[in-house]
């Protein structure tokens, strides 16, 4: 799955496509597709997440609607 509209990135400044987080507005708007989401009966057992601000706050919102828990924490590299 991938994450929802991040923000333009002139907004997310000095760390550039890492930086961009979801914008409030694409962050609803993913919301408002779970029905059909949860209309497609997937199983899921867990979700993982990189650690981009737009992807953890995405799979945040799947984590909860349809497994109802977080996503497991993020690796970092090293």
């Amino acid at each position: 799955m991938h994450h929802g509209k991040a923000e333009e990135a002139r907004v997310a400044g000095l760390d550039g496509d890492r930086a961009r987080r979801l914008t409030a507005e694409n962050e609803q708007r993913f919301r408002e597709t779970l029905p059909g989401l949860r209309g497609l009966q997937v199983r899921l057992h867990r979700i993982l997440s990189s650690p981009y601000p737009r992807a953890y706050p995405t799979a945040c919102i799947v984590a909860r609607a349809l497994l109802n828990s977080p996503p497991l924490p993020c690796m970092r590299s090293g």
